[in-house]
């Protein structure tokens, strides 16, 4: 690894590294909800892509699952 000596942090790099650890914080949370909770979401998000895209069915959907 590459020693780095010095290094300037802005606001801009400082909020895009939170933006970041967020992220990885919410996949942290997703990964420790319990199944029912996983397939009501998997559900509602079906629901919104229905609404939102109605003309647009997934491959599952086509199917009848």
């Amino acid at each position: 690894m590459h020693a780095i000596r010095n290094i300037t942090i802005t606001p801009e790099i400082l909020k895009l590294i939170a933006e970041i650890d967020e992220f990885k914080g919410r996949w942290t949370v997703i990964e420790t909800l319990a199944p029912e909770k996983l397939t009501n979401l998997r559900r509602i998000a079906t629901i919104e892509r229905g609404v939102i895209h109605p003309h647009r069915r997934s491959q599952a959907e086509r199917r009848g699952g």
